[in-house]
């Protein structure tokens, strides 16, 4: 399944997932594997690592499933897994995974819909989530594949 678009409802601050075909709201704690459009590999944090890797997709790895934790009334989110949040080194175009901190600007991401498939910019650099050949970056936004990303919703 493809999502089509990520609404935060500003009220709430819920975060909602609407997914053709499928009546569904995704909280904080609704699990997705992200895949890139680029290499058809899925995101991963390796066990005990602070940096992610892409591997082939495997629905049933936990090290592959994601949150979107909403960050505020205005429509940007985290990109977390457990305690740890996709962050944007100040120095360079890495993107690697530190403590969840809501004051960390370099861990916020607005989400929008392209072609129905997702892309994320961070809030702080104005950089894009992208596959660089298999290392996470933030890079300058483009209508590239490596910076577009399909959400598929976890079973678990």
């Amino acid at each position: 399944m493809i999502i089509r678009r990520i609404f935060t409802i500003a009220a709430t601050g819920a975060l909602f997932v609407l997914i053709p075909g499928v009546s569904q709201a995704a909280t904080p704690e609704k699990s997705f594997t992200m895949r890139s459009l680029d290499q058809s590999q899925c995101l991963e944090q390796p066990k005990g690592q602070r940096i992610t890797t892409f591997v082939q997709c495997d629905t049933g790895n936990r090290r592959q499933l994601w949150q979107f934790p909403a960050r505020s009334d205005n429509g940007t989110m985290a990109i977390a897994r457990g305690q740890k949040c996709l962050t944007t080194m100040s120095d360079e175009d890495a993107v690697v995974l530190r403590k969840c901190d809501d004051s960390r600007t370099s861990q916020v991401w607005q989400a929008a819909d392209s072609d129905g498939f997702s892309t994320f910019t961070n809030t702080k650099t104005g950089s894009c989530l992208s596959n660089n050949g298999g290392s996470l970056i933030a890079t300058s936004c483009s209508n590239a594949d490596s910076t577009h990303w399909e959400l598929v919703p976890s079973s678990k």
